[in-house]
């Protein structure tokens, strides 16, 4: 769960919360920085480390940042520590959701989407896959159409076309 607005660590340094389903007990809080937003998005689900737990992937996009950089942590679901911070440009929206595919490139590890809603000179927006073991990108698509926002939403996609590789999916405003 993430609160967007918490002050903890600075003026809307943000906060994501992990609650135990089976109780509801909290089991670990995040902090963001200040003007990060962190929890402004959060999915889970995947294995990014390929320990057999599923882990959790939180979006900082830092609006209205002024120069704060966006990021994206990649946390273990076994310990809660953060496997891969990933960065974006400064007003970018980089983080603006994000969500596990599934293991794209083959390695055994499940891979990462993110969104970077207003990236491009335009907000033209872009997508970004993340390899799940290393942190690295695997590829990006760059939106075409001028403040299309591409990358508003992303998320992972079953294997549609039977070739072996799960899909991305990925929502554009305009």
């Amino acid at each position: 769960i993430g609160a967007t607005l918490n002050a903890d660590g600075g003026a809307a340094a943000g906060k994501a919360y992990v609650y135990s389903g089976a109780s509801h007990a909290l089991l670990v809080s995040h902090l963001g920085g200040p003007g990060e937003r962190l929890g402004y998005s959060v999915g889970g689900r995947g294995d990014a480390d390929g320990d057999g737990t599923p882990d959790y992937v939180i979006g900082a996009p830092a609006f209205f940042g002024n120069g704060v950089t966006p990021r994206v942590r990649v946390i273990s679901g076994a310990d809660h520590t953060t496997l891969h911070e990933l960065s974006g440009a400064p007003g970018s929206l980089f983080g603006f959701d994000v969500g596990f595919v599934g293991d794209v490139d083959g390695d055994g590890h499940d891979d990462v989407v993110v969104g970077a809603l207003t990236a491009g000179a335009n907000a033209e927006g872009r997508v970004d896959l993340i390899s799940g073991a290393d942190g690295s990108t695997l590829w990006s698509v760059a939106g075409t159409t001028a403040f299309g926002l591409l990358g508003s939403a992303v998320t992972g996609l079953d294997d549609l076309n039977k070739d072996g590789v799960p899909e991305v999916g990925a929502g554009e405003v305009n």
